[in-house]
């Protein structure tokens, strides 16, 4: 048993929402629990789309770690950046591409070992078309500013983004299509040779 999961399945539960048994281990309740606290469709509701994702499904369970103001620094953001990059450095590192390899990394699937947002545009595989939980490779600003986080929801002008460093936290937030470079899918996990 995951003492944090059991955590989260409690909560959920005390929220109205039902996450299944409580007993510490991440299924499909669980993240449909966690999906529907949060306003989004269960995974069978994205058809085709609907395969396996456990970072994806981990990176839910982040949303609202807030990287800390001024002097100060979240030992969480700290941890995604040294798990991402092998580096300890402080939260004010811009840390999207930080989140998103150390949510891979602890669901067994390689990371880019980069702390730079467009290092995964060359990473896993290519999609044409976004899948939940596929990594989304935005520019921001002049090569090699860019920004990545994990695909949530989308439609034909929008993509809704579920990452790190978006205002400072974990969140989801909405972002234009036009503004999308990459849509990648582990290839390796950390095992592979």
């Amino acid at each position: 048993m995951d003492a944090k999961i059991y955590a989260i399945q409690r909560r959920l539960k005390d929220l109205g929402f039902d996450p299944g048994p409580n007993d510490g281990i991440w299924g499909p309740a669980t993240r449909d629990a966690i999906y529907a606290q949060l306003g989004l469709g269960k995974t069978t509701s994205v058809g085709s789309d609907a395969v396996a994702a456990p970072w994806f499904d981990l990176a839910m369970t982040q949303i609202g770690v807030r990287e800390v103001a001024g002097a100060g620094n979240s030992p969480t953001v700290m941890d995604y950046l040294a798990e991402a990059s092998g580096q300890q450095l402080p939260d004010a590192t811009p840390w999207c591409a930080g989140f998103v390899g150390a949510m891979l990394a602890r669901s067994g699937y390689r990371p880019s070992g980069s702390l730079m947002a467009r290092s995964y545009l060359d990473w896993g595989a290519m999609l044409d078309k976004p899948r939940r939980g596929c990594v989304v490779v935005l520019k921001r600003g002049a090569p090699p500013a860019g920004h990545v986080g994990l695909a949530v929801e989308w439609n034909g002008a929008t993509v809704k983004i579920l990452g790190g460093n978006q205002s400072d936290a974990v969140s989801i937030a909405t972002f234009s299509r036009a503004s999308i470079i990459g849509y990648r899918w582990p290839s390796q996990t950390l095992n592979a040779g």
